[in-house]
């Protein structure tokens, strides 16, 4: 049975994005769509509706079943990780400006909904503070994936500009290579592809709730191996003093 505090968990984390997403997603599919609103669903959008499903399909049952356990927790967000269900807030961040310039040009469409699209929890403060410290900080998260330093999101990446799919070309690491250190890495063959993956993966470290995440259990990873090799120095030190004291008493 689920424990009442990852059903709270549960509850805390899902109104809010359930019900925007429930309002937000009927509207691109209302027949009288204007003509500079056609064919931009996936662009307006920005992957709000993969991200939505992903939630209620994926993410929060799969927490509950956790039932509060850091390891089950850490288990699940590496494998969310490593087949790439958390992509979509990747895209999400690369597509928002996008989506902003679409919505500012319609703003008479939406009719007063644009300002509650653009302002999604998922990128509200206290809602990003709310899900990072009740979902994804636990001290112990990275004890049980620090053998994977390495994690990289590999899935389809779409440029809604260019209409332009690639698979493998761009690839952004989690991970940092270092304890302590928050490092994300892009690689693409083009520069000017470099540079523009480059500026969204900014935007996805100030705003992505999960590379938040990822800072706070890599300071805490810091902390924890610092301490460790504190009590390791210490331990030594006690070593020491008794094989001097028992020296003196021969």
């Amino acid at each position: 049975m689920p424990s009442k505090n990852s059903s709270k968990t549960n509850e805390s984390t899902s109104p809010g994005w359930e019900n925007t997403s429930e309002q937000l997603i009927p509207v691109m599919y209302q027949p009288n769509l204007p003509q500079s609103l056609r064919f931009q669903k996936n662009n307006i959008f920005a992957n709000i509706e993969a991200i939505h499903a992903m939630h209620r399909d994926v993410l929060l049952p799969r927490l509950e079943l956790c039932d509060g356990c850091p390891g089950r927790i850490a288990d699940l967000v590496t494998e969310l990780i490593e087949n790439d269900d958390l992509y979509c807030y990747v895209l999400y961040a690369m597509n928002k400006h996008r989506s902003e310039r679409i919505c500012d040009a319609n703003a008479e469409f939406f009719q007063g909904n644009l300002k509650k699209f653009m302002e999604l929890p998922v990128y509200d403060h206290d809602e990003r503070r709310k899900y990072t410290s009740k979902i994804f900080i636990f001290e112990k998260l990275l004890l049980y994936t620090e053998k994977k330093s390495k994690l990289e999101y590999r899935g389809h990446y779409f440029d809604s500009e260019l209409n332009y799919r690639t698979e493998s070309r761009n690839k952004v690491l989690l991970f940092s290579k270092h304890p302590g250190t928050q490092d994300l890495q892009v690689m693409a063959s083009d520069p000017a592809r470099l540079k523009y993956l480059t500026d969204c993966v900014h935007i996805m470290r100030e705003k992505h709730v999960y590379y938040q995440a990822v800072e706070f259990i890599a300071h805490k990873e810091h902390e924890r191996r610092h301490s460790i090799a504190s009590q390791l120095m210490l331990e030594e030190l006690q070593q020491e003093e008794q094989v001097d004291e028992e020296e003196a008493e021969w």
